[in-house]
């Protein structure tokens, strides 16, 4: 998702003359959603969906502010991350063993919760 929003919203800037916000973004994303070739895209939770556009407004301010080169696209091979914020997980107990489970992922995550492990807040 970063990727596409990178290049929407670097065609947007160059062919369009138009600057497109988070705010922008996320409407083009609820409409990539609904089409057929992403339909996939519904089947992921919203929440991570939702901060690859975060993250590229941020590399964005980051860039306009001087303390980062112009975002760049990211590569498809290697680590792959995704972000949850509060409101797509939570832990829970089972076996006496915490577990995580994500927002429209059925079942716990097999790995176990870090003891002491906390919910951090950006």
């Amino acid at each position: 998702m970063y990727n596409w929003a990178l290049e929407t919203k670097t065609k947007a800037h160059y062919q369009d003359e138009e600057a497109l916000s988070f705010t922008d973004l996320s409407s083009r994303l609820t409409s990539k959603k609904k089409e057929e070739e992403t339909k996939w895209l519904s089947e992921v939770s919203a929440v991570t969906l939702q901060q690859s556009p975060r993250n590229l407004n941020q590399a964005f301010t980051n860039f306009f502010e001087g303390r980062a080169e112009y975002p760049s696209f990211k590569s498809k091979k290697g680590d792959q991350t995704a972000r949850y914020v509060g409101t797509a997980f939570d832990i829970r107990e089972e076996n006496g063993k915490r577990k995580l489970r994500l927002s429209k992922m059925p079942g716990l995550i097999k790995h176990p919760v870090v003891e002491g492990a906390s919910v951090r807040s950006e």
